[in-house]
Parts: C-alpha cells; sequence; structure tokens
C-alpha cells in the first residue's frame, strides 16, 4: 500500500487528502471545465458518456498521418501537436483503456492506454525542443490530462515517485495553459498541482491569480477551495515524499476512506484538432 493506515491518526490524515482529492478531480475538470463539452472519451470511460467505443480507438490513421510527416520532418510542430491529441484521445477512446474509482478518484490505465499516453508525452518534449513561439495552450492542457491520468494511475498503484513526478509535469504544463489563457480555471487547476507538487508559494501565486479573476459573489466559497487545494496537496505530498524516502512505493491503495468517498469527477475529453 501506498498509505499505511494502521494507525488511527494517519487513517485521519489519508481520509482528509482523499476526501479534498474527490472533491479536487470535481472541481478542477468539471467545475473548471477543461477541456471541451465534447462527450466520449474519458467521459465514456467511467459511464458518464452517450456511447461505448470499441477497442478500436479509430484514431490509428491520424495518428500514421502525423507520424508519416514527422518521418519527413522531426520538428514539425503541427504534426507533433495531432500526436499529443490522437494519442490522448486513442488512449481515452478504448472501451477498457481507462477506468476510474469514482469514490477516490483513482484511475487504471491499460498498457496500451499508458503506452499512448507515454508517446504523447515524448511527442510533447520532443515539440518543446522545438521552441514553438508560443508554446500551444490546447497541446498544454492535453498534456495537464495525460498527466492527470497517469497521476490517477500512479496512486491506484502506490508508486509515489510516479504520482509526484506526474503531479510536477502536470504543473509544468498547466503553467503554460495559464499565462496563455489567463483564466480562473487554468490558474486554479494550476494551484491544485503545484501544492501536491510541493512548491507551495508558487501555489500560492497561482491561487491569488485565480482569487483574482474570480466573480466577487462567488469569491469567499472560492477562496475556501483554494484552501482546500492547499490543504490537501500538502498533506498528499508530504505522504508521496514519505513513501519515496522508505523506498516503499508499491501496492494498491485499499480503501483509504471508505464511507468517507464522494464522486470524482474527470477530466473531460481531449478534442480532434
Amino acid at each position: 500500500m501506498i498509505f499505511d493506515l494502521k494507525t488511527g491518526k494517519r487513517r485521519r490524515v489519508i481520509q482528509v487528502v482523499f476526501g479534498f482529492l474527490a472533491f479536487i478531480f470535481f472541481i478542477s475538470f468539471v467545475g473548471f471545465g477543461i477541456g471541451s463539452d465534447v462527450s466520449g472519451g474519458i467521459f465514456d470511460a467511467i459511464g458518464l458518456g452517450g456511447n461505448n467505443t470499441s477497442s478500436d480507438s479509430g484514431f490509428d490513421q491520424q495518428i500514421e498521418d502525423a507520424e508519416e510527416k514527422l518521418q519527413t520532418d522531426p520538428e514539425d510542430q503541427r504534426a507533433l501537436i495531432d500526436v499529443i491529441n490522437y494519442r490522448l484521445l486513442a488512449a481515452t477512446e478504448s472501451e477498457d483503456g481507462v477506468s476510474f474509482d469514482q469514490a477516490t478518484g483513482v484511475a487504471a490505465v491499460s498498457e496500451e492506454s499508458r503506452s499512448d499516453l507515454v508517446a504523447a508525452l515524448d511527442a510533447w518534449q520532443r515539440y518543446l525542443d522545438t521552441q514553438p513561439k508560443p508554446v500551444s495552450a490546447d497541446a498544454a492542457i492535453d498534456v495537464v490530462q495525460i498527466n492527470d491520468l497517469l497521476f490517477r494511475a500512479a496512486l491506484g498503484s502506490g508508486d509515489a515517485s510516479a504520482a509526484l513526478g506526474a503531479a510536477e509535469d502536470a504543473a509544468a504544463a498547466g503553467e503554460i495553459a495559464a499565462e496563455d489563457r489567463k483564466t480562473v480555471n487554468d490558474y486554479a487547476t494550476l494551484a491544485n498541482y503545484l501544492y501536491i507538487a510541493g512548491k507551495v508559494d508558487a501555489g500560492d501565486a497561482a491561487a491569488e491569480q485565480a482569487l483574482a479573476l474570480s466573480e466577487e459573489s462567488t469569491s469567499g466559497q472560492f477562496e475556501k477551495t483554494l484552501e482546500g487545494f492547499a490543504k490537501s496537496g500538502a498533506l498528499l505530498n508530504k505522504e508521496l515524499e514519505r513513501r519515496i524516502e522508505q523506498g516503499d512505493a508499491e501496492g494498491a491503495i485499499e480503501d483509504p476512506f471508505g464511507t468517507l468517498g464522494g464522486g470524482a469527477g474527470a477530466a473531460p475529453p481531449a478534442t480532434a484538432p
């Protein structure tokens, strides 16, 4: 297990962490509306979409076309963005590619879908290596979603190092999106991941930006939400760091907070360019 639940004190800490995590995932990706409003992909994976898709994602041709362009020009930025987007779509549109525990927000990702997600992240790094100006905010949002999936999958498998790394990578991509779009949604999501990554000062700065952009009529409740991000992020970061230091990061999470679990939201799917 990633968390030791034998002591009452630690059990309560983890209850708080996962209670806030479930809330965070709902707020960050459903309430804040990252991505598009198009149904499918991840929504279908957790049974919230309209129709189930087959195991064939239907994006093989688009991926192949983009990869062929990259064989001719490895620095084709449009092709690299297409690889990122269509690999994410392929991973999440597959019927058995991604599944969620709606109580905890943790995810299970099939090997095939994980391969697509890893390939998308490789394309992202290759894209950044071309030094695009500006960096595509849409691609950055796709990368936030990819790392969100890998983060939650790592929690489910008990891999603390992978979870922390995915949170850090989500924050890095989230910063690009926030600086480009300057929306309350993007800054709040950025703050969430920065807190989980242990970057408290940067998280506070992003939270302040989000609060400044929020509507005055809801700013009081929103401020409490951001405080919840900081609290849960600090607790989770501390626990992940502890497990990494101990070198014991294997094993699935076993019902960390039982009846305290609420419905967790999921990142809306990417959309085809």
